[in-house]
């Protein structure tokens, strides 16, 4: 992960995220299963990071990119997740469930960040 965080001008904010929403009741986070992933295998927390709360039967309530900062949340994209966190977009591509993108590059796009986690 060290590796990865190395690329990202915004490394101390998304380290932020990630303490935040781990910290939250019920919350850990996970890496991911690869293509590759059989039984027995751990998994990778090289890239990718998933929040998560313990017993969701739902996954990761977002994908988080340690080398760029982009956070993917499970989320439909709306009038309200515009006004709250005007620098997320759309996403017409990849799982249908995580709809709405944004990128972490300071402390205005954290908040907004956070923001969108605590309703995801």
């Amino acid at each position: 992960m060290k590796a990865q965080l190395a690329f990202n001008p915004a490394a101390q904010q998304f380290i932020d995220f990630i303490a935040e929403t781990s910290s939250w009741e019920s919350v850990g986070v996970h890496g991911i299963k690869r293509k590759t992933w059989q039984e027995g295998d751990p998994l990778d927390y090289s890239g990718c990071l998933r929040p998560r709360r313990k017993g969701s039967q739902f996954g990761g309530f977002a994908y988080a990119f340690a080398s760029t900062g982009v956070i993917n949340f499970r989320l439909q994209h709306s009038d309200e997740i515009a006004e709250l966190a005007p620098d997320a977009h759309r996403l017409i591509t990849g799982h249908r469930r995580y709809r709405v993108s944004m990128q972490i590059r300071d402390e205005r796009t954290l908040k907004q960040a956070l923001a969108l986690a605590e309703l995801a």
